[in-house]
């Protein structure tokens, strides 16, 4: 982990293949908190209050698998949509 930030998470493709697995996934990866709602707005607005600097790592395989399936290509919108609103929050893309 690049010591500038507090967490590191590997956004793993299959992880977030349909809402039950993402929700899940987001909640403990992010560490959101427990009043968090079981939808992507609520996911959304949870990363939106995300108080630690986190880095994203995505990988070439992982971005195609999230090309290649509808609902991940979906979170990672929304992924993406909260990390402008957040400046805690970073992707980045790694081999």
């Amino acid at each position: 982990m690049n010591s500038e930030y507090d967490k590191t998470i590997y956004l793993i493709g299959n992880e977030i293949e349909n809402k039950e697995k993402t929700i899940y996934y987001f909640k403990s990866e992010f560490d959101l908190p427990s009043y968090t709602g079981n939808t992507l707005d609520a996911i959304a607005d949870s990363l939106s209050e995300v108080k630690d600097r986190v880095e994203i790592l995505l990988t070439k395989e992982n971005i195609r698998y999230i090309c290649d399936h509808s609902y991940a290509f979906k979170v990672l919108m929304m992924l993406g949509n909260a990390v402008n609103e957040n400046p805690n929050l970073h992707i980045f893309f790694r081999e």
